[in-house]
């Protein structure tokens, strides 16, 4: 199974494919780039987690953080995270597996709703 999203996307077998320039401007909004000794690429599912994680605790204090979680939802996370989730849970073999896809696709449809009631890029 794939841990990128361009396969979960687009169902291509490929990396830093459709929409990778528009992942890569959102770690640069964010004041991040690529630290130098860090394998995987930036759509691999798990990164792009932890940058919504790091967009989440920074809007606390940076509020132009929440459009930029907004983004990364809509145009990244939102397209891949059902697909990936729903296969994961259904192919895991172990439990922590199937109770981490249940937790992302709850992740996925609270951020979904919570981006249709509440839009921060103009």
């Amino acid at each position: 199974m794939s841990p990128f999203e361009t396969y979960w996307a687009t169902c291509e077998r490929t990396i830093y494919g459709h929409n990778y320039d528009s992942l890569l401007r959102i770690y640069r909004e964010a004041g991040l780039d690529r630290a130098p000794d860090v394998g995987l690429p930036l759509e691999h599912v798990a990164l792009e987690l932890e940058l919504m994680y790091y967009l989440v605790a920074s809007s606390t204090r940076q509020p132009e953080y929440l459009c930029l979680q907004e983004k990364l939802f809509q145009e990244h996370i939102g397209k891949w995270a059902d697909g990936y989730s729903r296969c994961l849970e259904e192919n895991a073999k172990l439990e922590n597996y199937k109770a981490t896809a249940r937790l992302l696709q709850e992740f996925a449809d609270s951020e979904r709703a919570f981006f249709e009631e509440s839009k921060f890029c103009e």
